[in-house]
């Protein structure tokens, strides 16, 4: 271990804040239209299960304005840039958020330990949340216009009923549903994540769309269909 002048340190933390993106307006490849307030659609389900490679294929085909749920929960830019790796990987490497509102930051905390009881089965209450997710999308929204689609696993129906009552009725969820064994297979090709992590994903619980569940659409992945049959 080296030991660096006190100095020498700052300027290292220095130059690792300025490196994040401003939390207020999170830079983006988007044409700006905010007089143009388009579609809205959360697409959720379990881990595995295709949200976030569909959501970036609606941005990228169909020029959708492509916001990861997962990202603002973890204070990071929502916006991923187009790449060539998958988009899981692109979430893995978003930047950081800087100038995060001391109370938003403390209240994001608070419900990644509400996240947490997922993987342990114990009840949960993400509300707090979500609410400012959705506050961030009503703002965002605004500000850069279109067509928007969301990645983010809900685990709920208390969660999406809250979900649709503070972004409102433009909302529609695609709830992606696909078989155990499909499921594990796609988490396996996940070179990065081991086995036990792997057998704790599969078996957090996404409380499935009701049959009388307003704006929900369930959506049933099976091996043959593609990603284009998914988006059309």
């Amino acid at each position: 271990m080296e030991w660096i002048e006190r100095e020498e340190a700052q300027v290292i933390t220095d130059a690792f804040e300025d490196a994040k993106d401003d939390y207020e307006a999170p830079p983006h490849h988007y044409k700006l239209r905010p007089g143009v307030i388009g579609k809205l659609v959360w697409i959720t389900g379990a881990p595995g299960f295709g949200k976030s490679s569909t959501a970036r294929m609606m941005m990228e085909n169909h020029s959708f304005v492509y916001y990861e749920g997962d990202c603002f929960f973890e204070v990071k830019n929502p916006y991923l840039p187009r790449s060539e790796i998958g988009a899981i990987n692109s979430s893995t490497i978003a930047k950081h958020l800087k100038n995060v509102p001391k109370d938003i930051r403390t209240a994001l905390a608070r419900n990644g330990k509400e996240w947490g009881k997922l993987f342990t089965g114990d009840d949960s209450d993400m509300s707090e949340g979500y609410g400012l997710m959705c506050e961030n999308i009503l703002k965002e929204r605004k500000r850069i216009g279109g067509d928007w689609v969301i990645a983010q696993a809900v685990p709920s129906r208390k969660m999406r009923d809250l979900i649709k009552e503070i972004l409102g009725p433009e909302l529609v969820f695609v709830a992606l549903d696909l078989d155990k064994d499909l499921q594990l297979e796609r988490l396996r090709n996940r070179d990065y994540l081991g086995e036990e992590f792997i057998e704790t994903l599969a078996n957090i619980k996404i409380e499935p769309a009701g049959n009388d569940e307003e704006r929900v659409i369930d959506l049933k992945i099976t091996r043959d269909m593609r990603l284009d049959d998914v988006v059309e």
